[in-house]
């Protein structure tokens, strides 16, 4: 069996009044993939959420993943321990970002989280 290669994968979301953006940017034996995406109304936090669910969908094969993020709102999840409560409020209810959250929650758990300006910095123009 291979050994599982080492990915790089630098993300960013963006909110703006009236539209979302992501862009992921997957790094792997010096060769690049970026990839973006947007959506009407959405959040900062939920593109950010959304920029590590696709840079992890993109993956091919079993992989050992670096997973950076300016934002830090990923690394909070983490810290914080929102991941493992299922991004759930204080009251229990689920919190507004908390239905893309359930989609990276699985994912978050074997990544090792990190912050990295110049990765943001080479995500695609959106």
């Amino acid at each position: 069996m291979q050994e599982p290669k080492d990915v790089a994968i630098y993300t960013r979301g963006i909110g703006l009044p009236g539209v979302g953006a992501f862009g992921a940017v997957l790094v792997c034996d010096g060769h690049e993939r970026e990839m973006s995406g947007s959506e009407a109304g959405a959040s900062n936090n939920r593109m950010d959420l959304l920029a590590a669910v696709e840079g992890l969908a993109a993956l091919k094969w079993p992989c050992r993943v670096k997973l950076y993020n300016s934002n830090g709102y990923l690394i909070d999840s983490m810290a914080k321990g929102w991941a493992d409560n299922r991004w759930r409020q204080a009251d229990g209810a689920l919190g507004p970002v908390g239905e893309t959250a359930q989609l990276v929650r699985g994912a978050l758990r074997r990544v090792r989280l990190g912050t990295d300006e110049r990765g943001s910095a080479r995500v695609p123009a959106m």
